[in-house]
């Protein structure tokens, strides 16, 4: 299983909350994403991301028990989570980071338990290579058509009126 997960920073005008997306692949196809505004108002880019890691590492859980539950042969022991944000990787991964992150909702922290359980694991990812990216940001057509054709969602031509974009066919 593949997972990546991302979040956008206070995008939201009126609310200033900031927005999660996930994508999960198995053997190369998508078999779950999210992209839904966070509930709470973050107070940096790496606190959203934490808490849009909050969001990817429930949903790997439920979606492990299922594969395993499916599949007699191989079972998944550690889901190896990609998060394009190193600052959310470490507050994750070091236990002293709760000291200057008290004020982050308890609820998140589960996710670190999960690490020190070895349920999951966060390796980073560079932005440049975040599919996740377009679920979270405002994006040109060229590159929502791109991260679309990425993931096997839909076949574009059936999103534009004649079947082309703005530069012929995606």
């Amino acid at each position: 299983m593949s997972p990546l997960h991302d979040a956008d920073y206070g995008a939201d005008k009126l609310t200033r909350k900031s927005r999660t997306g996930y994508l999960f692949f198995l053997n190369g196809s998508l078999i779950s994403w999210q992209s839904k505004m966070q509930k709470t108002v973050s107070t940096s880019t790496a606190e959203a991301e934490y808490q849009a890691a909050a969001a990817a590492v429930k949903e790997a859980l439920w979606l492990k028990r299922l594969i395993n539950g499916l599949n007699s042969r191989g079972k998944i022991h550690t889901v190896n989570m990609k998060c394009d944000n190193q600052a959310c990787i470490k507050m994750l991964n070091d236990v002293k980071s709760i000291q200057w992150r008290k004020h982050i909702d308890i609820a998140h922290h589960f996710v670190r338990e999960r690490i020190m359980r070895r349920e999951v694991q966060f390796k980073y990812c560079p932005t440049t290579e975040m599919l996740a990216d377009f679920l979270t940001k405002p994006t040109s057509v060229q590159k929502f058509g791109a991260s679309v054709k990425q993931i096997g969602l839909v076949q574009l031509p059936e999103l534009t009126r004649n079947g082309t974009g703005p530069e012929g066919e995606y």
